[in-house]
């Protein structure tokens, strides 16, 4: 082998194990990068991020654990056609006692909301405003009835509350 054959295959050895090393380096950076949130709520809910905690009565019990979600709005729920599998909101429907509460977990990587009534139509009952991802958004329902709610920014994106 002569001199140049030995200096591309050093060159290539030492370019790969660069790259390597800069593609290993920005995966370690990402995994330390948290995405932090302000709680936000209004009169009727309560909303937080998921690290966050919250002494609501709503969350009793609740510890921040995605897997204590009631609802879920998965990931890729911000693009239409989520619809048509009925996978906007896990699950769409749900039924509740009287004075029972519903806790909504954003696990998209989208913006979300969670608002009572119909696109278009809203009853103003309750509203979550937008939803960072990992935020949770807890409702109590006091009276028996058949709720409605959908997402302000995904009119795609609707679910029911049956409350015995």
């Amino acid at each position: 082998m002569d001199k140049k054959g030995a200096a591309v295959i050093i060159l290539g050895a030492v370019l790969a194990a660069t790259v390597t090393v800069v593609i290993l380096s920005v995966l370690s950076a990402n995994d330390n990068i948290i995405a932090d949130s302000a709680p936000v709520g209004n009169s009727t809910g309560t909303m937080n991020a998921i690290s966050g905690s919250d002494d609501s009565p709503d969350d009793a019990g609740k510890d921040s654990d995605p897997g204590l979600a009631d609802v879920v709005m998965p990931t890729k729920s911000s693009r239409p056609g989520c619809e048509l599998a009925d996978r906007c909101y896990i699950p769409s429907e749900i039924s509740i006692d009287a004075g029972e509460s519903v806790s909504w977990l954003n696990d998209d990587a989208a913006f979300h909301s969670v608002t009572s009534g119909t696109y278009g139509d809203p009853t103003l009952l309750f509203d979550s405003g937008y939803m960072d991802p990992e935020d949770l958004f807890t409702y109590t329902f006091e009276e028996p009835g058949v709720y409605s709610y959908y997402c302000t920014l995904h009119e795609w994106m609707v679910g029911t509350v049956i409350v015995n």
